[in-house]
């Protein structure tokens, strides 16, 4: 009864939502700025002055470069203090920390030397997830000018940054510009290099790790998979943690991770494994998330070609079968994992041949390695 209740709103959850063209991003039907939000850029260079940091792909570097009429190593060496394996590049700030970007110029504290080759973080600016996640974190971060005098009212500063732009008395920015800006913003970020963005914590090293053992002494080691060898062993395997507790933030995880499959080549992502650490402990609830996922990729032509799933749990029970079968253990994982897979490969394999009788293969190995081997494995 449990998992139905599950599935039916699973259901009910995907009537309501759609997943746009090209990307990951997952609207409501609804959003709080669907009829447009006031907005004017004052030009008074706040922005440009915020504590953080400023983070150029490939591309933009070589932009700026050209733009200053210097070669990138140039660049790199003069305005940068990090370039990652992808060649993104991390800018200084400037000399005086209070003036922020190195590229702010210092005459009036206001003016971007760069601004017809700013980056994406930058020219996407306000219209960031964090700042519409809500009218109430829209309106937290308007600040008033420094000419408008009286105390009580929120001043801007470099910490906790905002904009004098976010105001009711500016014009009104129509909804398609703000999510044009929105979605540049979202696939900006889902590209961006692991080593620039957020460190993973201990807590995520450890599921990994935890993961990454699993798959190595029983996925691999017992060869449950024909493919799964060949994915690990390029070290390109995508490891993904997934915080989600409800529902709906389980399936916009897994949109973003369906998404970052279908933009990138098999040589950047061969496949993601979505480990989930704080929701789905009971497997008829599992069960009932990745039906949901198999049945949303089958009735959705962006995906149907192009991702395909495989779902473990660490209670997964195989019907008939006796409690103690080790065949339970094909299914079964340290943590409720959804394994993204590029469904043009799982094909060249079937037809290839390499997947015949895999499940009486892997009932043979299983069986003749024993349940409590395999328990101690995993």
């Amino acid at each position: 009864m449990k998992f139905l209740l599950l599935l039916n709103v699973a259901l009910s959850f995907q009537s309501h939502i759609r997943l746009q063209r090209g990307s990951g991003v997952l609207l409501r039907s609804a959003e709080w700025w669907s009829d447009g939000v006031n907005f004017e850029c004052t030009e008074c260079g706040k922005c440009c002055k915020v504590k953080g940091d400023v983070i150029l792909n490939e591309n933009e570097a070589v932009s700026v470069s050209q733009s200053l009429g210097i070669d990138i190593e140039t660049f790199r060496d003069v305005y940068t203090t990090e370039t990652s394996a992808e060649n993104w590049v991390r800018l200084k700030s400037s000399e005086d920390g209070e003036k922020g970007c190195v590229f702010l110029d210092k005459s009036d504290g206001k003016t971007c030397l760069i601004y017809e080759h700013r980056p994406t973080q930058c020219r996407t600016y306000p219209w960031w997830p964090r700042l519409l996640e809500s009218k109430e974190s829209w309106d937290d971060h308007s600040v008033v000018s420094d000419e408008i005098q009286g105390s009580g009212l929120r001043r801007w500063n470099p910490v906790s940054g905002g904009c004098e732009g976010i105001s009711c008395l500016a014009p009104k920015v129509e909804r398609n510009v703000i999510y044009e800006n929105f979605e540049e913003f979202q696939a900006y970020m889902r590209r961006l290099p692991e080593d620039f963005s957020s460190k993973k914590s201990k807590g995520d090293e450890i599921y990994i790790r935890k993961v990454e053992k699993w798959i190595k002494e029983i996925v691999i080691g017992l060869n449950l998979c024909p493919f799964a060898a060949a994915a690990l062993d390029t070290e390109r395997v995508r490891f993904k943690i997934s915080t989600a507790i409800t529902l709906e933030e389980a399936f916009e995880d897994f949109l973003v991770e369906a998404d970052l499959i279908k933009s990138t080549t098999e040589f950047e992502v061969p496949t993601t494994l979505l480990i989930f650490t704080n929701s789905f402990s009971d497997f008829e609830e599992f069960y009932a998330f990745s039906r949901f996922l198999e049945d949303t990729i089958d009735k959705n032509k962006n995906l149907v070609d192009e991702v395909m799933v495989a779902c473990f749990h660490p209670n997964h029970t195989f019907q008939g079968l006796e409690k103690n079968d080790p065949v339970h253990f094909e299914k079964r994982s340290p943590y409720p994992v959804v394994n993204l897979l590029r469904a043009p490969v799982v094909d060249k394999y079937v037809e290839d041949g390499k997947t015949c009788r895999i499940a009486e293969a892997n009932e043979e190995k299983l069986r003749a390695e024993g349940f409590q081997s395999v328990e101690r494995k995993l």
